[in-house]
């Protein structure tokens, strides 16, 4: 029994546990390989696989693409790549703060790129709002009077 009062045998784990075959253990651990050198891209991991002796013919995006197709391959073979998750809310604060550390530190030594940086990051939403407005502002004018005040009467013959 564990600590749930569920033992192992009662539990129903068909239809939510993948279970992979050879071909899917071993790419996962060749690609495993390859992220820990720094080879991210799939691309690479296919182009890789032709060249690596575990894989007959290797694995093509066609063969990933069935296998992805199933989340629950997806959940298994991403569970030994914690480094492909989405950044979590706190790493982007983390990101964040160091980038605006970063830009402070490069306008307190004078550096030109820190002052237009900051000017551009700041002032950025500033002219978007003004715009958004601006816009509003003709759209609205244009739905009142149907753009008829943008032309000028025909004169009669």
């Amino acid at each position: 029994m564990s600590d749930f009062g569920d033992s192992r045998e009662d539990l129903d784990t068909t239809g939510w546990i993948y279970e992979p075959n050879e071909i899917q253990i071993s790419f996962r651990r060749f690609v495993r390989e390859l992220v820990d050198e720094g080879v991210l891209l799939k691309k690479d991991w296919f182009r890789r696989s032709r060249k690596d002796g575990r894989f007959s013919q290797g694995v093509g995006l066609s063969d990933w693409t069935r296998w992805t197709n199933d989340a629950r391959f997806v959940a298994w073979f991403y569970a030994d790549f914690p480094e492909a998750q989405p950044m979590s809310k706190e790493e982007f604060a983390l990101l964040d703060s160091l980038w605006t550390d970063g830009v402070v530190n490069g306008m307190q030594e004078n550096e030109d790129w820190a002052y237009k940086l900051y000017a551009n990051v700041r002032f950025k939403g500033d002219s978007k709002q003004h715009g958004a407005e601006e816009a509003r502002e003709l759209r609205s004018y244009l739905n009142d009077t149907a753009g008829s005040k943008w032309r000028t009467p025909t004169a009669e013959a």
